[in-house]
Formats: C-alpha cells, sequence, structure tokens
C-alpha cells in the first residue's frame, strides 16, 4: 500500500482497534505514516522504540502492602485510565527477539500488561523491516504474526512528491528526484549508505540549508552515497548557472511563444520545477503555452507539482480549460 493508503487504512480500523503491522523497505517513512494518521484522527500518539528496549521495560516487580504477594511498576508509557484513546506505537518492532515478541503478543491479544488493562480507545500499531532487505530484522513468531494484520508499505514518486510538497521540502530536491526518480530509493544492503525517502529529506534536505556550500557535497555523501551524491551535486550547479526564473516568468507573462527554452534534458526538469513554484492564476495561460513547446509530457509534471503547491490555480479559467481538454488524464 502507498502512504495515503496506509493512513486511510489505519483510520477505518481505528474504531475498531484492530492491532496493525507496517512493514516495508529501509527508510520509506513508516512510523511517519502512523503519525500522519493520529494527527487526522486528532489522537495522542505514543511511540515505543523497541531495539533499545529490554523486557524489563515493559515491568518489573514491586512490593505490595501485602507481604504475601507482589505488584509490578508499569513503564511511563503505558496509557493511563485518564487516557482514554490514542495509538499506541511499536516502532521498529521486527528487530526485537521473541522475549519481546511474546510480550507483545500478550498485549496484542488481551490488551494487557501485567494485569493492567489498556484502555479501550487505544489501538496498537507496529512498524517493521523486511527479513530480506537484511536491515536487522528477526522471523516474527507466528502466534504474534496471527494477532495482527500485516500491511506491506511502498511508496512511489508520485506519492512522495504529494508528500514532499506538503511538507515544504525544497524545489532543488524535489526537482532532482522528478529528473532521477530511481533514486528517491535505491537501497542496498551491501552499501553502508544509501538514497532513501527518509535520506533525502533528513540527511540532505534539512541538512543542507543549515550548512555552508563548502560542505553539501560530504554532507550528501554521508546520507545518500557517493554515486547519488555525484548526480545532486551536478544538478545544483546546472540551476546555479540557470537564468533567473523570476526574469524567465517576465519574458513568459510577456510572450510564451518567443522565451527562451532550456537547453537540455536536466534543465527541462529544472525549469519545470521552478515555474510550477511561480505560477499564478492570472498567468496559467501563457506558461502552459510555454512548457508545450518544451514537451507537451511536461505538462502533466507541471501541473501536478503547481497544484501541490497552489490549489488555488485549481480556480483559474486557464485550468478549466486545461482540464476540459485533458479529460483523460487523472491528476
Amino acid at each position: 500500500m502507498y502512504p495515503k493508503d496506509v493512513v486511510n487504512v489505519i483510520k477505518s480500523l481505528y474504531p475498531i482497534k484492530r492491532t496493525l503491522c507496517i512493514e516495508g523497505s529501509v527508510g520509506l517513512g513508516k512510523s511517519t505514516v502512523v503519525r500522519q494518521a493520529a494527527k487526522e484522527l486528532g489522537v495522542p500518539i505514543k511511540v515505543i522504540h523497541m531495539p533499545t528496549a529490554l523486557v524489563e521495560d515493559f515491568g518489573i516487580p514491586y512490593p505490595t502492602k501485602d507481604e504475601d504477594y507482589f505488584g509490578y511498576k508499569l513503564p511511563h508509557w503505558w496509557p493511563k485510565t485518564d487516557e482514554p484513546e490514542g495509538i499506541l506505537l511499536f516502532d521498529d518492532r521486527n528487530q526485537v527477539g521473541t522475549d519481546l515478541q511474546k510480550v507483545l503478543a500478550n498485549i496484542c491479544q488481551d490488551r494487557t500488561l501485567h494485569g493492567s488493562k489498556l484502555p479501550d480507545g487505544w489501538m496498537i500499531i507496529s512498524t517493521g523491516n523486511r527479513i530480506e532487505d537484511r536491515a536487522g530484522s528477526n522471523k516474527i513468531l507466528t502466534h504474534l504474526r496471527n494477532r495482527e494484520t500485516v500491511i506491506q508499505y511502498e511508496t512511489s514518486l508520485s506519492h512522495w512528491i504529494e508528500w514532499a510538497l506538503a511538507n515544504n521540502v525544497s524545489e532543488e530536491v524535489i526537482g532532482f528526484i522528478n529528473f532521477r526518480p530511481n533514486l528517491l530509493n535505491d537501497f542496498n544492503p551491501d552499501r553502508d549508505v544509501n538514497p532513501t525517502p527518509r535520506s533525502w529529506v533528513e540527511g540532505v534536505d534539512r541538512v543542507l540549508t543549515s550548512l555552508p556550500k563548502e560542505y553539501w557535497k560530504e554532507a550528501c555523501a554521508g546520507a545518500i552515497g557517493q554515486g547519488a551524491t555525484t548526480e545532486f551535486i551536478g544538478y545544483l550547479d546546472v540551476l546555479e548557472n540557470l537564468q533567473d526564473l523570476n526574469e524567465l516568468v517576465k519574458a513568459i507573462e510577456k510572450d510564451p511563444s518567443k522565451a527562451a527554452l532550456p537547453t537540455s534534458h536536466m534543465l527541462n526538469y529544472a525549469v519545470i520545477t521552478g515555474l510550477s513554484y511561480r505560477v499564478k492564476r492570472d498567468n496559467l495561460d501563457r506558461l502552459l503555452k510555454y512548457i508545450e513547446r518544451i514537451n507537451k509530457e511536461f505538462v502533466i509534471l507541471f501541473m501536478t507539482l503547481a497544484k501541490g503547491i497552489d490549489k488555488n490555480i485549481t480556480k483559474s479559467a486557464a485550468y478549466v480549460e486545461w482540464l476540459i481538454a485533458n479529460q483523460d488524464v487523472v491528476l
């Protein structure tokens, strides 16, 4: 399932509190979609990072007033009676051994921990990497598997772009990924460093804005690997030498039939992405004419990006006319 589908499934199953496990390759943002679902549901989320947990972290024997018996001190994250609903997320669950898996199996089935009942309003979700990715995942006990619904999580260029636009990922990273979509998720367990959706956002996009330019290459290589870095830095160099996009927009608004066209395939993507960030309701018609001069196939990319950046363009006459003329196109 793609990110939006996973969010919808969580929201749909939340009323009946069906236990879920979301599995997928490394760096796809599995916990992110659970957080997004909690946000849309308007409920709190408690995240337990399982690889660093011990069995003792789920409760320790503790003396009671009755000397013949002992009780348990429960972990701070276990929902209390005054916390009526939410999502309990056991993150990276597939990296733990059988001892903790047995504890989770009991929580999933009986919804209790050492006799303390989980409030009825709480949903249990786990996330984990796949064994075939060789990222530290273990085989899951069959009786735990039988107590949850497993969702296979994946991503795609269009779904990631939609998410990136909504989460303020930079124009530069979005443009490059459109140009080299295979590098969005190129995980190889034989490499120490890999480009993944997470590393592009957290290791590149969020980092470069905080670093002087002379450190960009090393920082990127440490997040996405040397090969992807070489291509991305080359793309940034092309952008640096690109004509001022604001001036290009003025030229297009004046006469889209005469404005200068990009001179390379890489520049096509840089210009299309740049124009999508500069579109307005009153210049959409001329930008469309200009982009058709580059390649009519780029119009779909442009409209997808532009809609994600500013939904107001859908209220323009130019958008309505384009939509009527392209009814077979699904954006």
